[in-house]
């Protein structure tokens, strides 16, 4: 069996802010600076009334916490210089963090610092002060900049696409786009992906949320750990159920036989649910449990044991398409060896596909084989 090929990049960690959830944060504690409640606060939302539309983590969170992100959300989009909010410490780092998670046109927050104001009413009071990293006019500047890429891939859906068929020619539209390059500017934000064709993980999952809202289809970029190192991906709302996706590891590119190959791995895209257990979230939790549009399974693609004539149709109407790869998956282990040693250690492959070479890679996290044609 050839050795699995993983393309798992690595996520630079963000200090002074909570955009990769990782505990970091930037806020400086203080109840005893004597200010009254005559000082000026400035206040935001009203309780109960939210400026998300089509967010993914605001509809997670307590009523509570709904307040405090509904009430920093307006002070961020108004650029505010402070704003006052009642709760404890954990759920406004909660409201925080989930501010960032589904509302990736907030590219210009670096973190907070607040005061404990705990004393001027019965409940927990804190004076948040946002650090911002543009002023309004440079920040709409950037976003129109943006939203001409944006809209200009947005133009190109055809109008019979459904929310599966958008939601998968934006995962390609953002790999096709993008390198994988650590030290780009603005590499934790959307503006990497539409500007500048260079980003880490947090980059191009916050890019697809953009889409993905401006499709008006729910998408959250989700910070968590994946094999110890930190990572973001997304969780969207597809036909009103949850699916992931990781567009990082999406977007493949390795050395096979001193050839340099890139590709788009589907195997990201509405990924089956039992293939990313070690993903961790840090601070949001999503149960992504639907399979019916799963990539595999739209595809028809997945295979519960090998079936020759059903893999030979496959690859022959892969080959008519005029593919240049084509990915089969195995519902277990057994499944995928047993397809390569019928496949390749036994030269079925001959019966589908002639060529003098076959270069293809399996992964033991999907149980699938990629075939490159």
């Amino acid at each position: 069996m050839k050795r699995t090929i993983h393309t798992l990049a690595l996520c630079a960690i963000i200090i002074i802010s909570l955009v990769a959830c990782s505990g970091f944060s930037f806020k400086a504690n203080d109840s005893t600076d004597g200010q009254n409640s005559n000082d000026k606060i400035k206040t935001s939302a009203i309780a109960g009334e939210s400026t998300s539309v089509n967010t993914i983590c605001y509809d997670l969170l307590s009523d509570n916490c709904k307040v405090i992100y509904d009430e920093l959300l307006l002070a961020f989009q108004n650029f505010e210089s402070e704003v006052i909010v009642s709760g404890s410490e954990e759920d406004i780092e909660l409201a925080y963090r989930n501010i960032l998670s589904d509302h990736p046109e907030i590219f210009y927050i670096s973190g907070y610092v607040y005061k404990d104001k705990s004393n001027i009413v019965d409940r927990n009071n804190f004076i948040i002060y946002p650090s911002y990293t543009e002023d309004k006019d440079s920040y709409e500047e950037l976003l129109s900049k943006a939203d001409e890429v944006a809209n200009s891939w947005i133009e190109k859906i055809p109008d019979t696409y459904n929310e599966y068929d958008i939601s998968k020619y934006l995962f390609e539209k953002v790999i096709e786009n993008t390198s994988y390059v650590t030290d780009t500017t603005h590499n934790q934000d959307m503006l990497s992906v539409f500007l500048f064709n260079q980003s880490v993980c947090g980059g191009y999952s916050q890019g697809y949320s953009y889409l993905m809202q401006k499709c008006g289809i729910p998408c959250a970029t989700i910070y968590g750990v994946v094999d110890e190192e930190n990572h973001s991906w997304n969780v969207s709302i597809i036909d009103n159920n949850y699916y992931m996706s990781d567009l990082t590891n999406g977007d493949s590119k390795f050395i096979l036989d001193d050839e340099k190959i890139s590709y788009v791995n589907y195997s990201y895209f509405n990924v089956l649910p039992d293939c990313v257990t070690d993903y961790v979230p840090s601070c949001t939790t999503i149960s992504c449990n639907a399979t019916d549009l799963c990539y595999f399974i739209k595809d028809n693609s997945y295979y519960e044991v090998f079936d020759d004539a059903v893999i030979e149709k496959k690859i022959a109407a892969s080959l008519e398409d005029g593919d240049k790869y084509l990915t089969l998956c195995f519902a277990t282990e057994d499944g995928l060896l047993a397809a390569e040693e019928i496949l390749f250690d036994r030269g079925y492959i001959a019966k589908y596909y002639s060529s003098t070479s076959i270069k293809y890679i399996d992964s033991a996290r999907f149980h699938t084989i990629t075939i490159f044609f």
